[in-house]
């Protein structure tokens, strides 16, 4: 055995005794996962037989399962939370909220997460979108969950559109499951922002 690896062993030996001798448990993970989608469809109504949603674009700690915050005092500086995480990165879990968004309140009879599944047909509405925003904010006169996306999306005459959606979502109290119930409905309030804006395109 290395003497790097018999060091590392022994410190861990060492932290788990300390923790025994203290008698405290060592910290538990916590995993969180979006609501289901709610809310009632407000505006003009689109109907679409088939939409595909393409995997979100996203960059940097967006692409790990911590759960992440902003304190703000300092709205430039990101952090994780130690031992609180998502089931799926942030991308997975929105793309999958979008569809069933649109499934539920039937904007859509079909819809696809990937180009490979859509078949011959071309769907009647494709949408890319990227994820810049998906954190708490901490401190200021709230709690809140922030959510921004860029999103783009072809009609099935090929037209091209785009809008960028920004929203703050209040949250019950600090806790990291009340702010997983913000940030679905937050998404609720992106997606009928994001429909309404495609209807008034297509009118």
């Amino acid at each position: 055995m290395s003497l790097n690896r018999f060091i590392v062993l022994l410190c861990c030996g060492l932290m788990l005794q300390a923790c025994s001798l203290s008698g405290e448990a060592p910290p538990a993970d916590h995993f969180y996962r979006l609501p289901e989608p709610s809310g009632e469809l407000s505006g003009a109504q689109v109907h679409f037989d088939h939409v595909l949603i393409r995997p979100l674009q996203v960059s940097g700690l967006y692409h790990e399962r911590a759960m992440l915050y902003v304190d703000a005092q300092r709205p430039l500086e990101l952090h994780r939370y130690h031992y609180h995480f998502w089931t799926d990165p942030p991308d997975v879990l929105v793309q999958r909220y979008m569809k069933a968004w649109l499934l539920q309140h039937r904007v859509a009879d079909r819809v696809s997460l990937d180009s490979m599944d859509t078949g011959e047909a071309e769907p009647a509405l494709q949408i890319s979108a990227s994820l810049s925003g998906f954190e708490q904010l901490r401190g200021g006169a709230g709690t809140d969950v922030r959510l921004a996306m860029d999103v783009r999306w072809n009609d099935a005459d090929g037209n091209s559109h785009s809008a960028r959606i920004e929203l703050k979502q209040a949250a019950a109290s600090a806790g990291l499951y009340d702010a997983a119930e913000a940030f679905g409905q937050a998404l609720d309030r992106l997606m009928q922002q994001l429909l309404d804006t495609i209807s008034q395109k297509s009118a």
